[in-house]
């Protein structure tokens, strides 16, 4: 289930009364309904969840459980026995390893790993505070990922609101709240250099939550909660958005509305000049949300607007107004008319070629919201606040983009969408399809996949629906492991034309052997229809014979979004032989040095490169 779908119907009830009225009864009843679903595979993707704390997060664990499910996931929690995280981790009889979890969350607290720091300063405890931190947490976390968990979101260290010296400490380049934040240094060059690992901001938490508020000393000597009890939700929630961020990857375009959204009152009333918009209050608030959209852009989310206008006065407000921090160039799409917003959205989603699910929906009109979500449920609609001042906050806090890793074709993605409506009109242009893709003059980049291409590769293998044969869901950790294993191959594949350059647009995994077998082909929705694939899937079986491969094999197992690549193998000479493994979808098979392939296209250039 994507970022932006809701949770299966039979859920929502108890799910939006444990929102309207999160009290600590209705989160643990939504959370037995969640647990009782959890192994429905259609009630959302599947995740096994493991905590491994120093102190007692078991109160954590309803909230946990409610937020996955709101976020989509079918969720199974695994809270393992506090201040045990190397037990856990290094023996492989634990209830960890009994799980089998797919990410696994390690907080650690400060005053468990550093109580020198926390409790008393010692400055000697302090100089080498942060290589005490990671050899306490290396080997846990080593064996972690050793085990082929995919992720491990490590919790950084909390400073010390009050440190044991008092005032003195902030006189000081070395008291310990700096020996705290040289660690977090060290945590965050270590996270960066580990694949599967990620970085959790639990001292940036605390601090937007606020330190004094965060822990109660009475449930930590009674039963050693370092939690006060309304902490529990901020705790998840944020954890959640981590989580999200990783497996699931960001929505991919946000559509604004205009007037009362971009900028402040109706400018078919106003006027150009009467529009709020500028630096002096009220207009500075919707200043700021444009530049918060603007940081979008700029983190390669598509920017749209859909609005009810008369489009020449949308153009002048572009051209001229001063207090504008948004460009036509910063939109992919802009539907400015008077047509319903729902099927402007839809119209884009084509035009992008996009699913619904890639959109986030803001609107000021609580009217447009509930005719969007009514029309297209797949959208996502978040309730804009009712004070501009808060929109900007609002947007920053927004789950639905976060991302943990940014790759050069995220930053050029508007421009790659813009490419693409130069290509359709030239489709529009020529006479017959091969003519157009002659036109295009396409050059094919295929190569191996190596460091800097392991987190694109990875993204690919999260967010591609629809030209996706298994929908193998990878991370980073799992794709560099896969590139040292001598018995894998990873091919990628870049795509440019005369009009721009694609970018990183498809992935080929296969298991080598006497039978190649095709775990992963998925190729971006942006380049499907081009025959990319045919010229992609020559070179793997020319790579195959050339290895003294009997045969290549690959399975379709049919999604709810991928029937676009369900006949690749059928129209590319593969033999049906029977089921997939376990029985869902089916299995192809083909000798690569045979003549039922029907070969590469002629008006694709193919570049093989080993860099």
């Amino acid at each position: 289930m994507s970022p932006s779908e809701s949770p299966s119907p039979p859920l929502a009830p108890e799910l939006a009364a444990a929102l309207a009225e999160p009290t600590a009864r209705n989160i643990q009843r939504a959370a037995r309904v969640v647990e009782a679903r959890s192994a429905d595979p259609a009630f959302g993707r599947p995740l096994r969840l493991a905590v491994l704390a120093s102190a007692n997060l078991d109160g954590l664990a309803p909230y946990l459980l409610t937020d996955l499910a709101l976020a989509g996931f079918s969720p199974t929690l695994y809270m393992g026995p506090f201040g045990q995280i190397a037990q856990e981790a290094l023996r492989k009889d634990s209830g960890l390893w009994r799980f089998a979890p797919d990410a696994v969350v390690v907080a650690a607290r400060t005053q468990d790993l550093l109580p020198e720091v926390w409790d008393r300063f010692d400055p000697g405890a302090a100089a080498d505070a942060p290589a005490r931190v990671r050899g306490a947490l290396e080997p846990a976390t080593a064996a972690v990922l050793g085990g082929n968990v995919p992720l491990v979101l490590l919790h950084d260290l909390e400073t010390p609101s009050r440190p044991p010296e008092g005032l003195v400490d902030h006189q000081r380049t070395e008291g310990a709240v700096d020996a705290v934040r040289r660690v977090n240094r060290e945590l965050a060059v270590w996270a960066a250099d580990t694949p599967g690992m990620v970085l959790f901001d639990y001292e940036g938490l605390t601090a937007r939550f606020g330190k004094e508020r965060w822990w109660d000393p009475r449930l930590w000597h009674l039963g050693r909660i370092p939690l006060a009890a309304e902490a529990f939700p901020a705790l998840s929630r944020e954890t959640v958005r981590y989580l999200r961020a990783a497996l699931t990857g960001p929505a991919k375009c946000l559509v604004l509305d205009l007037d009362n959204t971009l900028w402040g009152g109706v400018l078919g009333e106003e006027g150009v000049d009467g529009i709020a918009l500028g630096h002096a209050h009220p207009g500075s608030a919707f200043r700021a949300f444009q530049e918060e959209c603007l940081n979008l852009y700029r983190r390669g989310i598509l920017l749209a607007v859909a609005s009810k206008n008369n489009p020449g006065d949308v153009d002048e407000v572009f051209a001229s107004h001063p207090g504008m921090v948004l460009a036509p160039d910063h939109f992919a799409a802009m539907a400015v008319n008077w047509n319903d917003k729902a099927a402007n959205i839809a119209a884009m989603a084509r035009d992008l070629n996009l699913g619904l699910d890639a959109f986030v929906f803001l609107d000021d009109s609580p009217v447009e919201r509930e005719r969007v979500r009514t029309a297209l449920p797949e959208v996502s609609v978040p309730e804009l606040p009712a004070d501009p001042a808060r929109y900007a906050s609002f947007l920053r806090d927004l789950p639905d983009f976060e991302q943990i890793t940014l790759s050069e074709e995220d930053r050029g993605r508007t421009a790659m969408y813009r490419a693409e409506s130069k290509r359709k009109r030239l489709a529009a242009e020529s006479g017959d399809l091969e003519g157009f893709l002659a036109g295009l003059e396409m050059t094919l980049t295929l190569g191996p996949v190596s460091g800097p291409h392991r987190t694109r590769v990875a993204q690919l293998t999260q967010k591609t629906n629809q030209f996706n044969l298994t929908t193998h869901r990878y991370t980073a950790a799992r794709i560099a492991a896969f590139t040292e294993d001598p018995n894998m191959r990873l091919y990628r594949a870049h795509l440019s034309d005369r009009f721009g350059d694609n970018g990183l647009i498809g992935v080929v995994i296969v298991r080598m052997g006497a039978v190649w077998e095709i775990d992963t082909f998925l190729l971006s929705c942006r380049v499907m229809g081009r025959s990319v694939e045919t010229a992609i899937l020559a070179h793997v079986l020319a790579d195959a014979k050339n290895a003294g491969a009997g045969l290549v094999r690959g399975a379709y197992i049919p999604t709810r979004k991928n029937p676009p690549a369900a006949d690749l193998y059928e129209r590319h000479g593969f033999a049906e032989t029977g089921p997939a493994p376990g029985g869902e979808g089916s299995l192809w098979e083909i000798e690569p040095g045979g003549d039922r392939f029907p070969g590469a296209p002629a008006y694709i250039t193919v570049v093989v490169s080993e860099a």
